[in-house]
């Protein structure tokens, strides 16, 4: 999951890079700077957030295991009662994890918990 949540993180901050680091001179160097302003009107960056939603609830849904997994270690003293809360309700559709396995179906599966809105 952790090399899942490097590439997801990647691919996400790779869309979020402002249209002002590619500033460069122009017109032989007699321009100093270009703002890049229109470049960023037209790729505005609503666009590329609508298409990293799916990348980043399941970053969110990884952290929400990663949580869950902490608790199972950490144990619950001193636990909020909402995060005990999520805890239990993740818990019912996911063990715990105790040797390595395949999680992109439990990836998908907090996925749907969040886009309903259960975890909220």
């Amino acid at each position: 999951m952790q090399i899942t949540l490097s590439s997801l993180s990647a691919d996400v901050m790779m869309n979020i890079v402002p249209a002002s680091v590619f500033s460069r001179p122009t017109e032989s160097l007699n321009q100093d700077k270009v703002s890049m302003g229109t470049t960023a009107a037209l790729n505005f960056k609503a666009l590329n957030f609508k298409k990293m939603l799916p990348d980043l609830t399941n970053m969110l849904a990884i952290a929400f295991m990663g949580l869950a997994q902490a608790v199972d270690i950490r144990g619950t003293v001193g636990i909020s009662p909402h995060l005990l809360n999520i805890y239990g309700k993740i818990r019912n559709e996911i063990e715990p994890l105790v040797e390595d396995r395949r999680m992109d179906i439990e990836i998908a599966k907090v996925v749907e918990m969040i886009e309903s809105g259960e975890l909220s």
